[in-house]
């Protein structure tokens, strides 16, 4: 069955509504970082589920983040932009090689954000195009955790966080890490993905 595409009114209503969701509950909630963003141009790496409160945390920043080739990517991209978020085009799956090209010439004056299992999954788990990123551009991969007061977790491949309204939320950076252009893909993914684990551990921790 082809997938319903949308009108142009239906692709502003929903993106609009979106947006106004996001504000009415951003608004809303409690953050507290648990230690300082690095202030040095970085790829910012978080999991997929953690989208929704990150993203309204470090809006207006110009971070340039990749999302799909898709009528669903569009809405997403468009209450990205919304939110002061630049976009790159296109995922591992499709078109991904034009989206990192982008990613790699926009990384010459702004910070990259990512979500390494995404957008398909498998949930937490670090696919290479992060890493080939962090080669390439020299940029150092700062890992970013979440914790969620009170919220509802969907059934879905990564089970993604609404926050509730008024939620407190719990953010820890990882300190910049560094991928030599020579380093070992595999052991690299191995590296950054025992780093998130510490780094979520230590949030539990706290």
């Amino acid at each position: 069955m082809a997938k319903r595409k949308f009108s142009p009114l239906q692709v502003w209503l929903i993106t609009n509504l979106g947006l106004g969701i996001v504000k009415f509950l951003g608004i809303s909630w409690r953050y507290r970082r648990l230690n300082s963003l690095p202030s040095e141009k970085s790829i910012f790496a978080f999991w997929h589920r953690n989208i929704l409160p990150l993203m309204y945390l470090h809006r207006n920043k110009n971070y340039v983040v990749i999302i799909s080739k898709s009528q669903d990517g569009d809405l997403i991209a468009n209450v990205c932009e919304k939110l002061g978020y630049l976009t790159a085009r296109g995922s591992t799956s499709r078109s991904g090689s034009t989206a990192l090209r982008n990613m790699i010439n926009q990384s010459r004056k702004y910070s990259l954000a990512f979500t390494p299992d995404g957008p398909k999954g498998p949930a937490c788990k670090i696919k290479e195009g992060m890493v080939y990123l962090a080669k390439l551009t020299g940029l150092p991969i700062v890992l970013i955790s979440a914790r969620v007061g009170h919220e509802i977790v969907f059934n879905s491949w990564d089970r993604f966080r609404l926050p509730l309204p008024f939620s407190r939320i719990e953010v820890i950076y990882d300190t910049p890490q560094y991928i030599a252009k020579d380093a070992n893909i595999d052991d690299s993914i191995a590296l950054i993905e025992n780093r998130m684990m510490a780094l979520e551990n230590q949030l539990l921790d706290h």
